[in-house]
């Protein structure tokens, strides 16, 4: 005998995740807190980032550029290492737990298209002519997977989560995303110029917000916005050895694209929830 008819909601069931589709809110799963709680994750979402910085800059050099002698940089990614395995050691000392793997993947269409962009990027500067040093290949793969990792682990993990347990989830987002941009201006230390500096900590805002929208969006999934981190960075280090002028264009305009396409996002997910 033949089954019976399928299931109308069975007809209808989604293949797979819409990974272009924006999201009806930016709200991640993260459970109620009572107001003691809330006073530790608020103190949290400052301390953490403050304890990453200061931990960096004291075990390690205070730039981040992959040059100067092989000691020197390896003392400087163990001091990332360092900085951000006290960042999560603390994370879990006051209750938190980092959401690394993502609840569901809708939308994760446009981090894809962020790294072909940062690829693309990559291969122009590569294609200049300027030859860059097996070496320093290594090191700058390196330097951003640590980057990457450490720096979302702290300012998307903990500080972005942290917040959000605190407030809504747009606050959470441009107040995590402030505190980011803030944090390089800790670069002045090691010597970088102040012109150099404000172009960076802008592009640091606009791209805490991308990263962190999308930490939020994926209900989680640490590990996508660490690789789209550490493939920017990774492009902006062969940029500035390859084509200082790319290399400003990256900190300029590539942001600002961003923040269009997070508006544009922000627009539609609006719009729909309103419907």
């Amino acid at each position: 005998m033949g089954s019976g008819p399928a299931d109308s909601s069975e007809l209808h069931k989604p293949r797979g995740p819409d990974w272009f589709r924006p999201a009806h809110s930016l709200t991640v799963e993260i459970p109620s807190l009572v107001a003691g709680d809330k006073r530790v994750a608020l103190l949290r979402a400052f301390a953490a980032p403050a304890l990453y910085i200061l931990v960096l800059k004291l075990a390690g050099r205070a730039d981040t550029y992959p040059s100067g002698s092989a000691a020197a940089f390896f003392v400087l990614c163990g001091a990332i290492v360092l900085a951000g395995t006290a960042v999560a050691l603390f994370a879990r000392f006051t209750g938190l737990r980092v959401k690394v793997r993502a609840e569901q993947y809708e939308g994760a269409g446009w981090v894809f298209i962020f790294c072909v962009g940062c690829v693309s990027a990559a291969f122009i500067g590569l294609s200049t002519g300027v030859q860059i040093p097996t070496a320093t290949i290594f090191r700058i793969i390196l330097l951003s997977a640590l980057i990457g990792i450490a720096e979302e682990l702290t300012f998307r993990g903990v500080c972005l989560s942290s917040l959000h347990q605190v407030t809504g989830s747009v606050v959470a987002l441009f107040a995590s995303s402030a505190i980011f941009a803030l944090a390089h201006f800790s670069n002045l230390w090691a010597g970088q110029t102040l012109a150099t500096t404000r172009v960076q900590v802008i592009s640091a805002m606009l791209g805490g917000l991308f990263f962190g929208w999308t930490y939020l969006k994926l209900d989680g999934g640490l590990w996508v916005v660490a690789i789209a981190h550490a493939m920017f960075d990774g492009t902006i280090f062969i940029l500035a050895i390859t084509q200082p002028s790319l290399f400003f264009v990256m900190f300029a305009i590539f942001p600002v694209g961003l923040a269009a396409v997070l508006w544009f996002w922000l627009r539609v997910a609006i719009r729909r929830a309103r419907l």
